[in-house]
């Protein structure tokens, strides 16, 4: 992307590519900076992908071995042109599946998905991740 101001206000210099890697590098340090060794982590579940291949077989697949942890939302973001694409919802993978019917959204090779278990805020369509900023340019799990 070149360097553009965004709706919010925001300016954006970023690879699609570090973008995924920060956000995940992010997730984990917060995630894993509140664990001791007294406590146990107990965190949401993350899969992204950038490859070469079809990125949403992956990341389902992903989503499916993370399934025995238990969540009740689950939601993807995808690339498949020049445009952050988010489909998500309160309730099962399935469910999931059933909104990912466009052609154009599973030739994407870069996604990241997230499966959720409500903490804050109920679980609902809204809260399920990931979310867009105000412009749509950034997507965050």
């Amino acid at each position: 992307m070149t360097a553009t101001i965004g709706q919010c206000g925001v300016k954006k210099e970023t690879d699609s590519h570090l973008f995924f890697y920060f956000c995940t590098f992010l997730f984990l340090f917060f995630s894993l900076s509140r664990i001791t060794r007294y406590d146990v982590a107990t965190m949401c579940g993350i899969i992204g992908v950038i490859g070469k291949v079809p990125a949403v077989p992956i990341v389902l697949q992903g989503l499916k071995r993370l399934e025995y942890r238990g969540y009740d939302s689950v939601g993807i973001a995808l690339i498949p042109k020049d445009k952050i694409v988010i489909k998500k919802c309160k309730g099962k993978i399935k469910d999931l599946e059933e909104l990912l019917g466009s052609k154009d959204i599973s030739e994407s090779h870069i996604g990241i998905s997230h499966n959720r278990w409500a903490t804050h805020g109920a679980p609902t369509n809204i809260n399920a991740h990931p979310h867009q900023d105000c412009s749509g340019d950034i997507a965050v799990v």
